[in-house]
């Protein structure tokens, strides 16, 4: 199965995806509810993680309509 929702995104982008303010996703990470990667002042969520802090597990991410499987063939 290839996992689907592996974007890197930044807090703002994680915010609008989920419904959330910017200020609910740096008190997540801050938390430790949330994992969070970077560079220097570049702070960015993977879409997976985000998923999963929301209580999607690794099965139903992606797995919605319009997310088809891809063929190993």
């Amino acid at each position: 199965m290839r996992l689907h929702g592996d974007r890197l995104l930044s807090y703002g982008e994680a915010a609008e995806l989920v419904g959330r303010d910017p200020r609910t996703i740096r008190r997540w990470v801050t938390q430790g509810k949330l994992r969070a990667g970077g560079l220097g002042q570049s702070r960015w969520i993977r879409e997976s993680d985000l998923m999963r802090a929301l209580g999607f597990d690794a099965e139903s991410i992606g797995s919605g309509p319009g997310h088809a499987e891809e063929d190993d063939a």
